[in-house]
């Protein structure tokens, strides 16, 4: 797929302050593409500010040192939004994975650029939207906006897109590893990435909260259709007697889907009181994405998410009976 980079070009040559956006409980994929985003812009010598509707992972912390990106407040909206000419929106095409910040992007006069690789986007979400499915990350599309823009690739850009990258790919494991994707890790690599610091701050920094968690969570393993299909929870009653935190349970759902004869595994997520969080994962011919978007999320063919509204409990028996018809 060709992309016409050209009204990106055009709306850094006219924008002076640029706002940089992404989905709602990021990881890697998200805060590096808006970190490497944001530092190619600044080295333009633009205004840049970073905005996370959720906070940020302390697996992704390292991308962001100085700690430029800062949580979004409802409450300082107006003013945040009106000091912006352009706002990047990545790793996202659908309002509802911009949680509390959906409304306030509506309203806004600023210019919206989406830049995305996930399916069945929300076409009023951008004047421009750069979207293409077929890339393994939203990683991926700033590394080759940024080469096409002839932009200076930083150790700063070339870590965090590195970082991005790996995140979505699972390390160059996942179905969507592509040589798309391969070469730009060995770019990035060249250009003095080290594959083995990255994996480690991304995948083992783990926490010992995230690790005394593991183990309530994994009491609740349930599986049906001959274990084919497989599920997870995790209550905030959890969280607090482990002093774990949302971003503690990166990886979990992995560890279900490396069970053999899983084909779809599941990770449900209490976020706040009647608000459930719900993960998909896909290792056959299942598409998890159709099923989440018939209710309401979204995501790729074999990795989705969706959000519920009840307790847990009425949050499996509602996924997990509509994945029972699905998984054979």
């Amino acid at each position: 797929m060709t992309i016409d980079w050209s009204p990106i070009r055009e709306a850094i040559e006219e924008g002076r302050n640029f706002l940089i956006t992404s989905h709602v409980n990021p990881e890697a994929d998200a805060i590096g593409s808006m970190v490497a985003l944001a530092r190619f812009l600044q080295g333009l010598s633009q205004s840049v500010r970073m905005v996370s509707p959720s906070a940020i992972p302390e697996s992704c912390r390292f991308l962001d040192p100085a700690g430029e990106i800062v949580l979004f407040d409802p409450s300082r909206a107006d003013a945040l939004l009106r000091a912006a000419d352009v706002v990047f929106i990545v790793d996202l095409s659908c309002w509802s994975q911009l949680g509390s910040f959906a409304d306030p992007l509506k309203e806004s006069s600023a210019r919206r650029i989406c830049i995305d690789h996930h399916q069945d986007p929300d076409e009023d979400i951008a004047s421009v939207l750069i979207r293409d499915p077929s890339a393994a990350a939203a990683g991926v599309l700033i590394y080759e906006l940024i080469r096409d823009l002839d932009g200076d690739m930083t150790p700063a850009i070339a870590e965090a897109l590195y970082a991005a990258i790996i995140t979505d790919t699972g390390s160059f494991r996942f179905a969507n590893t592509d040589a798309r994707a391969l070469r730009i890790g060995a770019d990035l690599v060249e250009r003095g990435v080290r594959p083995e610091l990255v994996y480690q701050k991304v995948f083992e920094n783990r926490k010992w909260a995230s690790a005394k968690l593991l183990a309530p969570v994994f009491t609740t393993l349930g599986k049906s259709v001959n274990g084919k299909l497989a599920w997870i929870s995790a209550t905030r009653k959890m969280l607090t007697e482990t002093g774990a935190n949302q971003g503690d349970m990166d990886g979990f759902i992995d560890q279900i889907r490396a069970i053999r004869g899983v084909e779809v595994c599941v990770f449900f997520k209490e976020a706040d009181e009647g608000v459930v969080r719900v993960s998909l994962r896909s290792n056959g011919s299942v598409d998890v994405q159709r099923f989440a978007q018939s209710l309401g999320g979204g995501g790729h063919t074999r990795a989705a998410g969706l959000t519920v509204e009840g307790t847990v409990e009425e949050a499996i028996g509602k996924v997990i009976a509509g994945l029972e018809s699905l998984v054979r």
